[in-house]
């Protein structure tokens, strides 16, 4: 029987892609859009970085942000 595989999204919003999340959510275009709260953005890659799960969370905050540059930002 097929199965599909896991991405390691813990791993990668951790580890490799930790400087351009925080780039991506924190930077003053994500403030200026007002749908993230900064604070509350910190306080969940602070959470990430000390070891509980929140990649599945970052990753979708993250593709909205990017997704609102590629789309509305234009």
């Amino acid at each position: 029987s097929k199965r599909g595989f896991g991405i390691p999204v813990d791993r990668w919003m951790r580890e490799d892609l930790a400087p351009l999340t925080r780039d991506v959510l924190l930077d003053r275009s994500a403030r200026e859009r007002g749908i993230f709260e900064p604070a509350a953005i910190e306080r969940l890659l602070q959470q990430h970085q000390q070891g509980e799960p929140r990649g599945d969370q970052i990753w979708a905050l993250m593709m909205l942000e990017l997704w609102y540059r590629t789309f509305i930002d234009r």
